[in-house]
């Protein structure tokens, strides 16, 4: 179509008209006029910086992407310094993946029972000089008579929850606590110039004695506990227990508010540092301001063959460096799921844990 014809004149003329009716910045952008600009403002949560901009200006409790993103020549383990709002607490969320593959849920049991009847129905008998030659009768009576292993242990029944053999085909979740505290995950309070992935490592160290492996992300190389030894920063050595930190972000954050069960409120282990001064505490205060805010992170054990005398031999090293040689002053353990958070968490989160463990499950697999 050709501006030359009766319907091209048209279409001209509408373009024509457009640039007056809509006028553009500078860059090139279009450019909304006051008006619309104002109608919008008042019609939703949305406010325009000025008549010169199609960016909106996002509502108070958002924030720019643009504006966080850290740069591609930053460290990303580099955060940015926390604001001093709230009480900042970092907990590690130490994970032991399962040992086997795990059982098939009910409906999928039936689904290949099915399909295995379809299939046996159209299926032909193959003649005999077709099979095997090489499989004799014994080895094939041999195949037949072995059976996995049960997958309930007798660590399963034990109510302590402290080996890492216990169910095989879940995972485990790393809880401690004080003799006579309520579980938790280890927290330790931020401090100044400090990530809060580092925060966590610190607070796992203190509890366990581990040794952080280097992650694919850092400069040191390979996430691999093999390796670690290798690696300065990880300081790991074969055969101990390592840990691998998944990435620089929390997983989860939760804002506790002063209307909340103080005992949501994690407890603090000291570890070896105690002398360095911990993050100041926040007075309590007024309206639905958070006072303190605590981010989980996630971590694998990598603890070859998951040897519970490695991993009691680390608690007891932990506790040397605590001071807590004795036995009242060690720290208790437990390997759970995320089914038995209600039962191990929850009997001492008071108030709010209902709604504190849901994000816990949502968090854990």
């Amino acid at each position: 179509m050709s501006l030359s014809s009766p319907l091209g004149g048209v279409v001209g003329s509408i373009l024509r008209t457009i640039p007056g009716a809509i006028p553009r910045t500078i860059s090139g952008a279009l450019r909304l006029p006051v008006s619309c600009a104002q109608h919008l403002a008042t019609t939703s949560r949305f406010s325009f910086c000025s008549s010169s901009s199609v960016l909106p200006q996002l509502p108070r409790g958002f924030t720019s992407l643009a504006a966080s993103s850290i740069p591609a020549d930053q460290n990303p383990a580099e955060a940015p310094e926390l604001g001093r709002h709230a009480n900042i607490y970092a907990s590690a969320v130490l994970c032991r993946l399962p040992l086997v593959v795990p059982e098939d849920p009910p409906w999928l049991k039936e689904w290949n029972e099915y399909l295995e009847t379809r299939a046996m129905e159209n299926t032909k008998t193959l003649p005999d000089r077709f099979g095997n030659p090489r499989l004799n009768e014994d080895e094939l009576a041999l195949a037949d008579a072995w059976k996995p292993e049960p997958m309930v242990s007798e660590e399963d029944e034990d109510e302590r929850a402290v080996s890492l053999r216990r169910r095989v085909d879940r995972f485990l979740y790393f809880v401690c606590r004080e003799r006579g505290g309520p579980w938790m995950f280890p927290t330790a309070a931020h401090r100044e110039g400090e990530t809060i992935r580092g925060t966590a490592q610190r607070a796992l160290q203190a509890a366990i004695g581990c040794q952080c492996v280097a992650g694919s992300n850092d400069d040191t190389g390979a996430p691999n506990a093999p390796n670690a030894h290798k690696f300065p920063s990880s300081g790991g050595i074969y055969g101990d227990v390592d840990v691998y930190f998944v990435g620089h972000a929390p997983a989860l954050h939760v804002h506790l508010f002063d209307n909340q069960s103080p005992a949501l409120v994690p407890s603090v282990l000291k570890d070896d540092k105690a002398t360095v001064e911990e993050a100041p505490v926040v007075p309590p205060r007024k309206g639905r301001e958070a006072r303190s805010t605590v981010f989980y992170h996630r971590a694998i054990l990598l603890t070859p063959g998951h040897d519970d005398v490695a991993f009691e031999n680390a608690m007891k090293r932990a506790d040397a460096q605590r001071g807590g040689v004795s036995a009242k002053d060690a720290l208790e353990w437990a390997w759970i799921t995320r089914d038995e958070f209600s039962a191990f968490i929850g009997e001492t989160s008071g108030s709010g844990a209902p709604k504190f463990l849901e994000r816990l499950r949502q968090m854990a697999q």
